[in-house]
């Protein structure tokens, strides 16, 4: 397991949701991580690529509330993640929200095919961002 793949030492109780993050950048990472984490008083995943995501939702047996997932990473991009997730009977009622820098019609209507729930455009602001996944911590 990565650095990347623990869980925040804030916030480790197995009683509080789960939300997971992958996204390649550190800094969007661990700034979006510490935000979501005092504000909706979860524990936070993280993972830099889809792989990693992949890996961490394994073993985490879904156990998982939210995932918010960047669409451009290197090793494995967003849409490969999403798809692998939502094909595994296991780990297809997890809703995930994409994040992304492209917001063309074509993107956002193959994250919705693909099973996202919703997308985020970056550059985001927190308070959109929190106003989003409020709609959606409660569904798994």
């Amino acid at each position: 397991m990565t650095e990347n793949q623990k869980k925040e030492t804030t916030n480790s109780d197995s009683s509080l949701d789960t939300i997971l993050i992958i996204d390649d950048s550190n800094a969007l990472r661990r700034v979006l991580a510490k935000y979501l984490s005092n504000k909706f008083k979860c524990n936070i995943l993280e993972a830099t690529n889809g792989k990693e995501g992949i890996e961490v939702v394994e073993k985490e047996n879904g156990n998982i509330n939210l995932i918010l997932c960047d669409l451009m990473m290197p090793i494995m991009d967003g849409l490969t993640c999403i798809k692998s997730i939502k094909s595994d009977e296991n780990f297809k009622s997890i809703p995930i929200i994409c994040l992304t820098a492209k917001s063309d019609k074509q993107t956002v209507t193959t994250c919705v095919q693909l099973g996202a729930i919703d997308f985020i455009v970056k550059p985001y602001d927190l308070a959109s961002v929190s106003e989003k996944i409020s709609k959606f911590i409660n569904l798994k």
